[in-house]
């Protein structure tokens, strides 16, 4: 089991650089199994094409985020600092991804959005100000939003600031958008 992980994290590496190489044109399990320095037999073994690949490189780095939030809330700040470590420690990989892969922005937010899918839309509130009124639909999207731009911002700056300082900057932004119930 640990060889196939291995293996399987050495073919993820090799795509990822090859996203931001060959950008312009479509990657070929030939350019992957080059830059690995495996056999074709080898790269067919984990995956069918390099479009299953694609998508398993996104099911893996959900899976692997899922798999720190299955325990916890989203909410705690010790949860979302480790979300941050991940993405931190993993920076070549999302780098490349967040750059240049394609769709990788509704890919993303289709995600975020289901992280907060054990809360309704209508647990979304804004504590601004009584007079502003945002319907709870928009401001969910606003809320997924904030907090896409911001990762991605610092991902794409190659995570340039610690994972506390992005936690930080997330708790600044969506600190008047509340979750629970409304205040009447």
């Amino acid at each position: 089991m640990k060889k196939w992980e291995s293996m399987e994290n050495k073919i993820f590496i090799a795509y990822s650089q090859l996203l931001s190489e060959i950008f312009d044109r479509k990657i070929k399990v030939t350019d992957i199994i080059e830059i690995c320095g495996i056999s074709r037999r080898t790269f067919y073994n984990y995956f069918s094409s390099t479009n299953d690949l694609h998508l398993q490189i996104i099911i893996f780095m959900q899976d692997e985020i899922n798999l720190i939030l299955n325990d916890n809330t989203i909410f705690e700040n010790g949860t979302s600092k480790k979300v941050l470590n991940y993405l931190f420690s993993n920076k070549d990989l999302f780098f490349n991804i967040i750059n240049y892969y394609p769709d990788i922005d509704k890919i993303s937010n289709a995600f975020i959005k289901s992280t907060f899918q054990n809360y309704s839309e209508e647990s979304f509130y804004v504590n601004l100000n009584r007079s502003m009124v945002i319907p709870t639909d928009y401001l969910f999207d606003v809320y997924v939003s904030i907090i896409q731009t911001i990762v991605f911002r610092w991902i794409k700056n190659y995570c340039t600031e610690s994972s506390e300082e992005i936690l930080l900057i997330i708790n600044n932004a969506t600190a008047h958008i509340k979750i629970g119930e409304a205040l009447n």
